[in-house]
Order: C-alpha cells, then structure tokens, then sequence
C-alpha cells in the first residue's frame, strides 16, 4: 500500500469521526466520499463506536487529532500473520489501525452489535475495543480497503511497555485450535518478536477479585 492511499484512510477516520460528532446516526453504516479523491467510504456502526470511545474517555477532537499525523509519520508496516495486515500507529500512539481482509470485515459486521454490548456490561473486559470500523473504495483504482482502529494495549504514556520490563513477553492469543501439521511449528520470538498460541507455556496467577469477573465473562 502507497503512502497517498494511508492518508487516504487516516483522512477518511478523522472526517467519519467529525460526521458522528456533527450528528451520529443509529444506522449500521453511512456513506460519503472523501473530499478531493477518488474514494468513497462506508462508516461502520458509527454511534456504537463513539460510545465505546467516550467510555474510554477519548473525546472526538483529540480522537481527530491523534490521527492527524505529520507525512514523516506514516510509516505503516505488516503484521507477521498469515493475512499480511498492515498497521498504522496513531501520532500519539494511542490507537492502532489495521487492514483485515473483507471476508473477516463481514463476520465483524454480523458479530458488532453483540461485541459492543459486552464491552459495555463488561467495563473491565480483556476484549480490545474497536473506536473505528471504516471501508474504502475506488471504483478508478479497483480496490478496497477494510480498516478498524483498535486500543493499542502496548502503549503505556511516555515509557513503551517494552521499556519499563526487559523480560516483557507479548502473545497473540487467538484461542484456537492449531491446525493438522502446525503443532510443531513454533514461533522464535526472536525473529517475530511476537508469540503465538503454540508458544503458551505457562501459567497466569490472578487476583481472587479479578478471576471472577473474568470467569463471568
């Protein structure tokens, strides 16, 4: 992906979150089209995602704001999964979006509405919120993009996660079982940086007031 078409998309959720702000409407999606562009761009559930983000504090000028990065800035990299998803972090490296593949934007779409309600029952929930869930199209270009903007769990302020804990291991959970033939195939977190399911060896000691909520969920 060129860096033109990530502006393109910051531009896209700073001008989608300005539209919820002006008047958010309880549709599953809205469309418009993105100012001086070829791009059209559906906003998916729009008032659902402001709340989640007013839950979290994040009011919508400095939502805007966090994606309102300088060129040198947009620098958007690929995942070491097999989708090959790009991520693209905010200015302020609050939030962090990423490009998912149609079929997986489709399940999000059938799944939200029952994902948000858990998020709000559930303050405390390990679930990552979603702030943003957006798709361009380019009917001159032939192509489309698919894009949330998560919680970037791994920002901590001022000193990184990785900075304040040298023995820090990150895991990318996806609780699922591994396929025929991979169970040997383990990550070298060396190389990726990043664990896999596979990896998980040991085991997590919770406070006596944390594990029973987690369990209720």
């Amino acid at each position: 992906m060129d860096l033109s078409v990530t502006e393109s998309i910051l531009s896209a959720i700073r001008v989608a979150c300005g539209r919820q702000a002006a008047g958010g409407s309880e549709e599953a999606y809205t469309g418009f089209h993105l100012p001086d562009s070829d791009w059209e761009v559906w906003d998916y559930f729009p008032s659902m995602c402001r709340h989640l983000r007013q839950l979290h504090g994040i009011e919508d000028a400095e939502y805007i704001d966090s994606w309102t990065l300088p060129w040198e800035m947009i620098q958007p990299t690929t995942g070491a999964g097999r989708s090959k998803s790009l991520f693209q972090k905010s200015r302020d490296g609050r939030f962090l979006l990423k490009t998912i593949p149609e079929k997986e934007f489709s399940t999000l779409q059938f799944m939200f509405s029952g994902y948000y309600d858990h998020l709000v029952q559930y303050e405390n929930s390990l679930l990552t919120p979603i702030f943003s869930a957006v798709a361009l199209n380019s009917l001159e270009r032939f192509e489309s993009h698919y894009i949330v903007v998560l919680l970037n769990v791994l920002d901590v302020g001022p000193l990184s996660t990785l900075q304040c804990f040298s023995n820090l291991s990150v895991y990318d959970l996806k609780g699922r079982e591994p396929k025929p033939g991979h169970f040997m195939q383990v990550s070298d977190p060396q190389q990726h940086g990043v664990l896999k399911d596979k990896n998980l060896n040991r085991n997590f000691y919770l406070p006596s007031d944390v594990l029973p909520t987690l369990q209720q969920q």
